[in-house]
């Protein structure tokens, strides 16, 4: 295998850096009190 370019890690980033944030978000969300 060869190794990733750096432009293709690169392009990849901002999707690994959404999914983290959204699992975040859900285990916060997860984690609130029940409102209403």
């Amino acid at each position: 295998m060869h190794p990733v370019p750096a432009r293709t890690a690169l392009s990849q980033l901002p999707l690994t850096v959404l999914m983290i944030a959204y699992t975040v978000f859900g285990l916060w969300l997860l984690a609130m009190p029940t409102v209403g």
